[in-house]
């Protein structure tokens, strides 16, 4: 293994890492999986850190970090709602503005194979959900039900921000960039 392969190989072992996470949930055992949870967050920063900071930047890596991310949140958002932790239309939403922009991003990519980067409001909305998901794991028994719903709501008003921004900027930069590469 190479120096220029640990961000794809931190993003494949978040990817084990779902379902172990899924598995401890499930099974009572909040704090291991509360673990489990914060280790992938690290991990995503870590892996983004060294690609960007050494030039480590793959296709592979465009395509591994985000699944790696959105499975992992998606799973826990179905796990907190197996538990009656958040609503069910809290994955719902997350699941649509998932689905929105992946397919905003293969027509990107099918019009000029143009591979959309992420943006920062995605950044930042990584980073809501890993700390939303984090404080219920581990105090959402002594947070009131109305808390977190108020909570979700407030973070599905910043996902419709944050794929409104998404369309505005990097699809339609990418589009632009396809058509300049059949225009020269």
């Amino acid at each position: 293994m190479k120096f220029k392969d640990i961000p794809n190989l931190l993003s494949f072992i978040r990817l084990l890492l779902v379902p172990v996470f899924v598995i401890l949930f499930l099974r009572g055992s909040t704090t291991a999986a509360a673990i489990v949870f914060i280790i992938s967050g690290l991990t995503d920063v870590l892996d983004g850190y060294i690609a960007r900071k050494f030039g480590f930047i793959s296709n592979l890596g465009k395509v591994l970090d985000p699944l790696a991310d959105k499975l992992t949140q998606f799973c826990a958002f179905i796990c907190l709602y197996i538990t009656e932790l958040v609503p069910l239309w809290m994955p719902v939403v997350y699941f649509v503005k998932e689905l929105s922009t992946a397919i905003g991003a293969l027509f990107v990519f099918r019009k000029g194979k143009v591979v959309v980067k992420s943006h920062v409001f995605g950044k930042l909305a990584t980073f809501f959900v890993f700390a939303f998901v984090s404080i219920v794991i581990i105090f959402g028994d002594k947070i009131s039900h109305s808390a977190i719903v108020i909570a979700c709501a407030l973070m599905c008003v910043y996902f419709l921000f944050s794929c409104l921004m998404y369309v505005n900027t990097e699809i339609r930069n990418g589009v632009g960039a396809a058509k300049k590469e059949q225009n020269p």
